[in-house]
């Protein structure tokens, strides 16, 4: 699906009348809204792919494309951008929790939800970098004022174009792994900055044959966003102990463990 194609696709999934409101800045008339936000574990990864095909509201990838056509219809005017979550602010806060409580380690739940936290996953920001993301409306009366450390941004259409073509390459991956492959590359040839696309190629590159490609992208991956899995992965491909131990030095022995149980 060419980017001209996905607009149309977003535009007429959400597509509203326009009406009078008391809101001067997108974020804040965002925040007001109301988002279907699920709770409980994550997705698989099957059922998210087809989630963010369908740009469904239940997934972080529909509410983003909401949110980017109705900011489009009420500010028409405003700039804005897609940004990849690099450093999550939750993560974080889970991370500061295990430093004063490391018991919390023990517990594979909370570990676990470490992970869900860093997954990849895209905010909405405008001209003054104020963030959007439904999350923070869950847990503060004022989210607007609530910020990710690290954000990469993209270009508001072009950077959710790239997380859909990641999606439509993953709906192939078990049937026909060169044609995955080969889409990713042809995202990564429009999208180069897209950390996204870099994180599927490492898998993509692996199931090819082709691990030394592999270990290039999760190396650019790895300096761009915080990920214990990129981390966990670099150490099983290259079997270089740096990476265990800067696992166990950013988070805890407890993390290796867990990722190499679950992998």
């Amino acid at each position: 699906m060419s980017l001209h194609e996905f607009i149309i696709k977003a535009r007429n999934t959400f597509q509203v009348e326009k009406f009078e409101i008391s809101y001067t800045d997108p974020i804040s008339f965002l925040y007001s809204l109301k988002w279907d936000i699920p709770n409980g574990g994550a997705f698989s990864e099957e059922i998210m792919t087809q989630m963010n095909i369908d740009f469904d509201e239940y997934g972080c990838f529909g509410r983003a494309v909401k949110a980017a056509v109705l900011a489009e219809i009420f500010f028409p005017e405003q700039k804005l951008y897609a940004g990849e979550v690099c450093e999550d602010l939750l993560r974080d806060m889970l991370l500061e929790q295990a430093r004063q409580e490391p018991w919390n380690w023990n517990d594979e739940t909370f570990v676990g939800e470490i992970l869900q936290y860093e997954n990849p996953h895209i905010v909405i920001i405008d001209k003054d970098g104020n963030q959007f993301d439904p999350l923070f409306g869950m847990i503060s009366g004022e989210p607007e004022k609530m910020r990710h450390p690290a954000v990469l941004e993209h270009s508001i259409w072009e950077g959710l174009h790239s997380s859909y073509l990641v999606s439509n390459a993953l709906r192939i991956m078990e049937e026909d792994k060169e044609t995955y492959l080969r889409q990713l590359l042809q995202a990564n040839i429009l999208y180069p900055e897209v950390i996204l696309i870099k994180e599927n190629l490492i898998h993509a590159y692996c199931l090819n044959g082709q691990e030394d490609k592999g270990i290039m992208c999760a190396r650019e991956a790895a300096k761009k966003r915080k990920d214990a899995k990129t981390l966990w992965v670099l150490w099983q491909l290259i079997h270089d102990e740096a990476y265990k131990n800067q696992i166990i030095k950013e988070y805890d022995i407890q993390m290796f463990n867990f990722l190499t149980k679950m992998f």
